[in-house]
């Protein structure tokens, strides 16, 4: 992701990072200016709301009035995703890509798994692991029943 983030800096393009809370937002700005990556970076914590709807119309806002060529969305599955399909079509002239929990990988917030569990494809196990109560209803509620 950082490797992404320092090719598409060297082009001048300006990027929008949605963070999941204040936490990872002021971490990812202090390991973004290490690397002197700020330039053209602007972070966004959306209020927390279990409506997508609220959350899609405050990003919108940030989207329209910035113009950000970039949109890393890092705010977990399903909502990231909603947003993500959401803006596409009302914005062309963003790209918008949905990370996950990188943010708070990057930023040492969450433990990521080793790297025997990324071969084997493990990883979601690991996660599991690491936070059941959270995880435990995504993974086998809505994601498991998607793939048969």
């Amino acid at each position: 992701m950082i490797r992404s983030v320092q090719n598409s800096i060297g082009e001048s393009k300006t990027q929008l990072f949605i963070c999941p809370d204040d936490i990872t937002a002021i971490r990812l700005k202090v390991k973004l200016s290490q690397l002197g990556l700020n330039s053209n970076i602007s972070l966004k914590v959306p209020p927390y709301s279990e409506e997508t709807n609220i959350l899609i119309e405050n990003i919108a806002l940030e989207v329209q009035n910035h113009a950000f060529d970039i949109v890393w969305i890092g705010i977990g599955t399903p909502k990231q995703d909603q947003i993500a399909t959401r803006l596409s079509s009302c914005y062309s002239h963003s790209t918008f890509i949905c990370i996950g929990a990188a943010l708070e990988f990057y930023t040492d917030l969450k433990p990521e798994a080793n790297r025997a569990l990324q071969k084997l494809g493990l990883e979601w196990f690991f996660r599991l692991m690491t936070e059941p109560r959270r995880l435990f209803r995504r993974y086998f509620f809505y994601s498991l029943p998607g793939l048969f």
